[in-house]
């Protein structure tokens, strides 16, 4: 029987769909066999294409892009038909889109099962209604699976699932993994009563994967023998090969993203400061904090002690300190080596921190730097960062232009404000129901920082899935991969979708580097370490300097004892101290440099 309905797209493009009915056992339902009239196209040229297919039975899947018919046979187990949770090996899921046609309405429906019936029975899900009479389809109707009960079934997790999120290792047939993805799988299994199992073959032929393969690992006859994997940046997955493709068919489709931008620009007051971390400004305030409060207390002290350390022509050593710290010549400079030294040291220091300060100040002032991205969820929440999405009835023509895109904000909440917005804002609840979401409210749940996700390298987020946990349900949204976004708002402009010729384009901010801590570290522990081995070389100058005085006014002091006793031998007896004095006035030496 020939069925015809007409779905027009802002008056630019008519879509007539052939509906073949094909009667199945228990359903009676008539899978969409292809579709056809596209412009410049005959229905003729279709129909040869379709001669030497097999009896339909459910089991495939025909996508129309631009005229370009493709096959996606689900009873294949070498196949994964669209980006999904998990890829299952021994338990493939078979996913079907049909259409069911009642009297009036047509219902666009998926199904969903697996070869082994123990684990999951089929079920019939409706994603959108068209309406003959209106020629509309139901823009109301959510896109939404929900999966039920796997009744204790071992599944397959295909490792390039967690290729962004963790690590993973495997020898002979056991396969372990571990990180973000791998625990939530892990949590996600005792909500829909299944075991993990983890599979790294497929893996082994995405070379994007950035897998490191240890020498055991042959790829000539792609023997799975010990593979290792581990992924350190945060990066948005894309399949090389499996791409979920657009029905020219209109239906109810859902895109979620978290918008992560740059931030504002700095003011020009704030770019005076930016040129070092925050780690470095202190220590340089207290460097010149404890110089300031050194020369103060000296100040305080005896004039023997200021010269002790200055010297008796250093007068103002505060400005010797502020003229060396904006590279005047001295005026004044010191006579004692120590202070020299310590002098010399302190111009090398300014003169370093000056060329950095002066340098990387001009890069900031010359650039439009942007503050940091968030890095935690909490921090996302504090600083009111908007989900947006879209959640729209879209047609092929209209993904691609962008066109009729409905962009709602809702606000980032914690987790107490979520079940309300939740409940009040049904509408939109599929715009921030986030992995990332998700991970913060398990992070809750558990009482840890397990699930928290501490730095968003990208400034943009997008998932495969959403997982939301409500009610001790599963919900499993399916994501539109073409996501077009705006590059004058910071944003990665990204077309996922590799069979139309599309690539990632990431916007690379080259803000200069602010100087941390750390890049000055090893200078100034060197300038720290030559000044504390200075005072020390100054304390033991000062300490030999007062024995060996004392030891020569104390040999002093026994020569002339020894020279009176040989002239007056004996002059003590019956004579007054003040003779005894005078007598000793003679024989004292006549004063020598070095001596008191």
């Amino acid at each position: 029987m020939h069925q015809k309905f007409l779905s027009q797209n802002n008056g630019k493009f008519a879509y007539s769909i052939d509906v073949l009915k094909a009667y199945d056992k228990k359903y009676k339902i008539s899978t969409i066999n292809f579709v056809y009239s596209c412009i410049g196209y005959t229905s003729v040229h279709y129909r040869q294409i379709f001669e030497n297919i097999e009896p339909l039975d459910l089991k495939f899947l025909i996508y129309v892009e631009n005229c370009d018919i493709m096959f996606i046979r689900s009873n294949l187990k070498d196949l994964l038909i669209m980006p999904k949770l998990t890829y299952l090996s021994n338990h493939m899921e078979a996913f079907e889109y049909v259409l069911i046609d009642d009297n009036e309405l047509l219902y666009l429906t998926t199904i969903e099962y697996f070869t082994e019936a123990a684990c999951n029975e089929p079920q019939l899900i409706i994603l959108n209604i068209f309406n003959k009479t209106t020629q509309n389809w139901d823009k109301k109707l959510q896109n939404y699976r929900k999966f039920r009960d796997f009744h204790g079934c071992e599944l397959v997790m295909l490792a390039k699932d967690i290729k962004c999120y963790g690590k993973g290792w495997m020898t002979s047939d056991s396969g372990q993994a571990s990180g973000v993805i791998a625990e939530l799988f892990e949590e996600i299994g005792k909500y829909l009563n299944y075991k993990t199992k983890w599979n790294f073959t497929a893996s082994l032929e995405y070379d994007e994967y950035h897998c490191t393969f240890d020498e055991n690992y042959r790829s000539s006859d792609k023997k799975l023998e010990n593979v290792c994997f581990d992924v350190t940046r945060f990066e948005i997955q894309s399949y090389k090969e499996y791409q979920l493709l657009h029905f020219s068919i209109p239906f109810m489709d859902i895109n979620e993203v978290i918008l992560v931008t740059p931030g504002d620009a700095y003011t020009s007051y704030e770019k005076l400061l930016l040129p070092f971390d925050k780690m470095t400004w202190i220590l340089i305030i207290c460097l010149f904090a404890t110089a300031f409060l050194t020369i103060f207390i000296i100040s305080m002290l005896p004039k023997s002690i200021h010269n002790l350390f200055y010297g008796p022509n250093v007068k103002c050593p505060a400005l010797n300190v502020i003229s060396t710290f904006y590279g005047i010549s001295q005026d004044k400079l010191p006579k004692l080596n120590f202070s020299r030294f310590i002098l010399m040291m302190f111009i090398l220091f300014c003169l370093i921190f000056r060329t950095c300060y002066q340098s990387k100040l001009f890069e900031f002032m010359t650039s439009t730097p942007r503050r940091p991205p968030p890095n935690s969820i909490q921090e996302m929440i504090e600083r009111n960062y908007k989900l947006l999405a879209r959640n729209n009835l879209i047609t092929y023509n209209n993904v691609m232009t962008n066109d009729n895109r409905d962009w709602p904000e809702l606000v980032i909440v914690n987790h107490t404000e979520y079940w309300d917005i939740f409940e009040t804002q049904s509408q939109n609840s599929s715009a921030k129901l986030g992995i990332i979401i998700q991970l913060y409210m398990l992070n809750i749940l558990n009482g840890d920082d397990k699930y928290n996700w501490h730095q968003l390298p990208d400034p943009f987020f997008d998932t495969h899935a959403v997982f939301v946990f409500h009610n001790n349900n599963f919900y499993l949204y399916i994501i539109n991969r073409f996501l077009n976004a705006w590059i004058p708002t910071g944003i990665i402009d990204v077309m996922l979708n590799k069979r139309l010729g599309s690539k990632e384009k990431n916007i690379i901010f080259n803000e200069p580097q602010v100087l941390i801590f750390e890049d000055l570290e090893f200078g100034f522990y060197i300038w720290l370490g030559c000044c504390v081995v200075n005072f020390a070389c100054f304390v033991l100058e000062k300490v030999c300097s007062m024995m060996c005085q004392a030891y020569m006014k104390h040999t002093k002091m026994m020569l002339v004892e020894r020279k009176f006793e040989k002239v007056y031998p004996g002059f003590d007896d019956g004579e007054s101290s003040q003779q005894n004095m005078k007598k000793r006035e003679v024989f004292r030496l006549p004063k020598k440099k070095g001596f008191d």
